[in-house]
């Protein structure tokens, strides 16, 4: 884990080797500076004071930073801060021990993304098969008036021109099956 000390006022003044390998800022580079200098801007000015509020008040902040590296690469930090007080119970120093998480967020994301790619399958397969359903009905009915001896040539032509659609909406309906993989692709 990642250890700073700053003093009352959140100047830094120490910071562990694992700090230095997260960041990349050297204890040197560090020391001095406020923790502010890691800011991604990603959080609202209301995240930090809600944090200086539970400091101030001696209680415990614990939460999540979107944080930014020397190099300008944005990484995932789990934080706990706390007070520490004189024999008087003034604050002299706060502590903060953070943890990189960035890669568990990141299986955390991968993980949302293909449940949600699951649900848009699943979702498709349901409008797949009910799509396939109608255009059933309409290839049958489309076929048995093609027999039907009274038509003109013109009025098969447009049946025909049905039960063409009705088959290419069926190949639609199988190519979203297959993207759904709710079906076997067929070479």
């Amino acid at each position: 884990v990642s250890v700073i000390i700053t003093n009352a006022s959140g100047t830094i003044e120490y910071v562990n080797p694992k700090f230095s390998q997260v960041t990349g800022y050297s204890a040197a580079e560090a020391v001095g500076r406020s923790p502010s200098m890691l800011k991604s801007g990603e959080h609202p000015q209301e995240f930090y004071a809600d944090l200086w509020q539970t400091l101030i008040s001696g209680q415990e902040w614990r939460g999540e930073f979107y944080n930014k590296r020397k190099n300008g690469e944005l990484y995932w930090e789990l934080a706990s801060i706390v007070g520490i007080q004189d024999e008087n119970g003034r604050i002299t120093h706060y502590v903060s021990i953070t943890e990189d998480i960035t890669q568990r967020k990141q299986r955390e994301e991968e993980h949302v993304r293909q449940e949600r790619l699951a649900a848009v399958g699943q979702l498709a397969a349901g409008i797949a098969h009910d799509f396939n359903n109608v255009m059933a009905v309409i290839t049958l009915y489309s076929d048995l008036l093609q027999r039907s001896p009274n038509l003109s040539d013109a009025e098969r032509k447009k049946l025909q021109v049905i039960a063409d659609q009705s088959h290419h909406a069926a190949t639609l309906t199988s190519q979203i099956l297959d993207f759904s993989r709710r079906s076997v692709r067929q070479p």
